[in-house]
């Protein structure tokens, strides 16, 4: 990639996130690989020019004794370029590893140093050779049109709620190894070659095998994955827009829309609607399956059911989905912030001198003060989370109750829009 490529990249992407990055870092994920190394060594030119501050971060994951050796190389490197790094370590205490729970723990951490760090943007070395890989892994397994069209250039984490208000990009995904690589050995710079790269028992060695041994089919994937990343991109920008006219957002994160509106969208749009709408409700990380989402929106009847942590029911020409109620019991102690159930975020402020306790507002009862004027349907209202004492007395509903003490924030919306707001740009 041309200098002035990335920077041109870089800069839309910085545009995008708020708040603007002018003294937090961008994090690079460096393994010591080539991809990872060509970052690294790009981004020094780039910060050079526009001032941005770097902190590269190796993740060990713990599962080959090499690993350690290699993130003190990746240090050396670093310091070489006067780059921050920090190794970052797995913990798989009462866990059977595997890679992909090794690319969660990764994810989960790069997320947790991002906060602490302040840093909006994780930034990865994944290549043109990383996402033809990609879509034969995903049309092996008969991923649809939506799957096919590979990863995007920048999206949000894959990991909730660590990764909320975080974005990973991948600026060389226009780049192939080869080109990286002959780069690299320019500049007098080795890589380290991870052996599990040949061990046929993993599915993207062998896909990577196909590629290299049919070159041809290196140019179909990705010419597949520009035509449907065109198609993705426009069928997320509709369903962005029917968001906006359509959806009622309620306090904790429900929402409803008319069923006839709804009626009016192709099959495939409504699923896709609520393959990426119903997690963010419920707070869950993971998509419903398929099938059943299939099986909900393509019964005859009403919509109606539980899914993916959400209750959808129909009331008169409304479709409503909540979340679905968490154990009474389930306490959460609130100290500085918490993210609730994955979608509200509540901060407290000021000095810690009584203990509180997030729970579900469920049956309990409607506290004196607002049992007059109290226009919420119980089945939102249940949904909400309360402040509880020591006794289980409801002290605060940060939704209704203006206290200085307490903030809330619902998440869901925004969840649901940066979601589908990933861009190949």
């Amino acid at each position: 990639m041309q200098l002035n490529t990335l920077e041109t990249k870089l800069g839309r992407w910085l545009e995008t996130l708020p708040d603007g990055l002018t003294s937090a870092p961008v994090i690079l994920a460096v393994s010591g690989g080539s991809d990872s190394l060509a970052l690294l060594h790009l981004m020094h030119r780039f910060s050079a020019s526009s001032g941005i501050n770097l902190s590269a971060v190796t993740v060990d994951h713990g599962l080959r004794q090499e690993a350690a050796d290699e993130a003190r190389y990746v240090k050396s490197i670093c310091n070489r370029l006067q780059i921050p790094h920090q190794t970052l370590s797995v913990d798989w205490t009462g866990e059977t590893p595997g890679q992909s729970k090794a690319r969660t723990k990764r994810y989960r951490a790069l997320s947790e140093f991002a906060h602490q760090t302040g840093a909006r943007l994780i930034l990865t070395g994944h290549t043109e050779d990383d996402q033809a890989e990609t879509y034969l892994i995903r049309k092996d397994a008969q991923s649809g049109w939506w799957g096919l069209a590979g990863m995007s250039d920048l999206a949000p984490l894959p990991v909730w709620p660590e990764g909320n208000g975080l974005s990973l990009g991948r600026p060389l995904l226009s780049d192939t190894r080869a080109q990286l690589r002959s780069r690299l050995t320019r500049l007098g710079v080795q890589w380290i070659d991870d052996p599990s790269n040949d061990n046929q028992a993993f599915e993207r060695v062998r896909a990577r095998q196909r590629l290299n041994e049919a070159p041809e089919l290196k140019r179909q994937c990705l010419d597949d994955i520009a035509r449907f990343q065109i198609m993705r991109t426009e069928q997320a920008d509709a369903l962005l827009r029917w968001e906006s006219d359509h959806i009622q957002w309620y306090p904790g994160g429900s929402a409803s829309f008319c069923h006839d509106a709804f009626g009016e969208l192709s099959s495939d749009m409504q699923f896709r609607f609520f393959q990426y709408l119903l997690p963010c409700i419920s707070g869950l990380e993971r998509q419903p399956k398929s099938d059943a989402l299939r099986q909900l929106i393509d019964k005859p009847g009403l919509i109606q059911g539980t899914l993916c942590g959400c209750r959808i029911s129909e009331q008169g020409e409304m479709i409503l989905i909540t979340p679905e109620i968490t154990t009474p019991d389930d306490l959460k102690p609130l100290d500085t912030e918490l993210i609730w159930s994955g979608r509200v975020r509540l901060t407290r402020s000021g000095p810690i001198s009584t203990p509180l306790f997030v729970a579900s507002w469920s049956e309990r009862p409607v506290p004196d003060r607002f049992k007059a004027g109290l226009d919420l349907p119980f089945q939102i209202r249940q949904t909400l989370p309360v402040l509880l004492d020591e006794k289980g007395i409801i002290t605060e509903i940060p939704h209704l109750d203006r206290v200085a003490e307490i903030r809330c924030s619902d998440l869901v919306r925004s969840r649901f829009r940066r979601w589908l707001n990933a861009k190949t740009m």
